[in-house]
């Protein structure tokens, strides 16, 4: 096992810039793994695979437009999806807002309004209904973006823009950084 100088740590100093850092070091290795429940199985995800998959969360977040410091508030539960927003929001210079998957949908909607967050990711359009329900103002929240396939048709055209995570990360263009 090859470990990590102390002169490479020295050098590091983000979360990002770790896991670029780990991805020159690890390449091929595993980093993650997650159990799909329609498979039964474990899926394993090398730190290549991984670095990949942020970049086109990194992508996707670039072709909103978002400025940096921007607020993006994540419900989802632990996984490679919720790794991905994350990350990708930190390299990018925006703002991760955590939300508690036991949150009351009111609580959610109290923090993302305190928070002025533009965009929430979750995995179930299900969540994002029931925060919209509770009345709260959300005038910063421009995209609503759900992970889970099959839960979002298509785009919406009411704002907030309501829209699944494959359509959003494919119809990025590949030539933002």
């Amino acid at each position: 096992m090859t470990d990590i100088s102390a002169f490479e740590l020295d050098n590091v100093k983000t979360l990002p810039a770790m896991l670029a850092n780990s991805v020159r070091k690890y390449g091929e290795r595993e980093a993650l793994r997650q159990f799909n429940k329609p498979s039964g199985a474990w899926v394993s995800h090398t730190y290549s695979e991984l670095w990949d998959m942020i970049q086109s969360w990194r992508r996707a977040y670039a072709a909103l437009g978002l400025k940096h410091g921007t607020r993006v508030a994540i419900l989802m539960p632990n996984g490679v999806d919720h790794v991905c927003a994350d990350q990708a929001a930190l390299a990018n210079g925006l703002v991760p807002v955590p939300l508690h998957a036991i949150d009351t949908p009111g609580a959610c909607a109290f923090i993302m309004s305190d928070s002025q967050a533009q965009i929430l990711i979750t995995n179930k359009l299900n969540r994002w209904e029931q925060i919209r329900k509770t009345g709260t103002e959300l005038p910063d929240l421009t995209t609503v973006i759900i992970t889970d396939a099959g839960e979002v048709k298509g785009p919406s055209s009411d704002l907030p823009k309501v829209i699944g995570a494959q359509t959003w990360l494919t119809e990025a263009p590949s030539d933002i950084d």
